[in-house]
């Protein structure tokens, strides 16, 4: 964890995870051919993770932030940050959180993969507020409606509940959907191998996410 961060997030446990794709939804293809696979592993660096949006805005945060910071990110500060993204610069957290604005916005579904992240030197990015710090290996990325919902449901607790989840058992992620109000958020793991390799920081690439369209068949 980055010196300086004001919260504190000792008597909180690592959990070791598993490398791999979390998915909210039945599979729709991507704009660029791939399919959304139903799968909570992956190996495939493009491989996408499909998730709702409805603004347009998303926040990128840590699981241990988006913990540490529930009490913070009620529905006044969404409402705030929707209105100018820099006031993620002013959180107290040594974790950075970002926000993306979507390019050329279109409610629906978008797609996002490992190889729609790009790593952040550091001290770079230091007034950006598309900028985010990971120090767990695994990203949130949540349309801002719902992240007032997400913090509260998302404790650290019931992520690391989410990780123990036995294998091809979806049952805890759809509880936790349920409990949020939908499929409004995703959840990306690093790999060592792709461009989001693991702690570090980060911002997405300016034409991320991208639009899924329903299947041709």
């Amino acid at each position: 964890m980055r010196v300086g961060t004001a919260l504190d997030y000792s008597n909180l446990r690592r959990s070791s995870g598993r490398c791999g794709l979390v998915i909210a939804r039945a599979p729709l293809p991507c704009e660029n051919g791939r399919a959304v696979s139903e799968i909570q592993h992956s190996s495939d660096n493009t491989e996408s993770v499909e998730f709702l949006l409805e603004t347009g805005l998303i926040v990128l945060i840590d699981p241990l932030a988006l913990d540490g910071l529930r009490d913070t990110f009620d529905a006044q500060f969404a409402s705030r940050l929707a209105a100018d993204e820099r006031t993620v610069l002013s959180l107290p957290t040594g974790l950075r959180v970002g926000v993306h604005r979507v390019p050329a916005f279109i409610p629906g579904p978008y797609c996002l993969s490992r190889a729609d992240i790009e790593e952040v030197e550091p001290g770079d990015g230091d007034d950006d507020p598309a900028v985010f710090d990971i120090d767990t290996g695994t990203l949130i990325a949540a349309d801002i409606r719902c992240l007032p919902v997400l913090a509260q449901v998302l404790t650290w607790e019931r992520y690391d509940w989410l990780l123990q989840s036995p294998v091809d058992d979806r049952s805890r992620w759809d509880e936790i959907v349920r409990e949020v109000g939908g499929t409004m958020f995703c959840i990306l793991d690093a790999d060592i191998d792709s461009l989001f390799r693991g702690d570090g920081r980060y911002r997405l690439r300016p034409q991320a996410p991208r639009v899924a369209r329903a299947s041709t068949s």
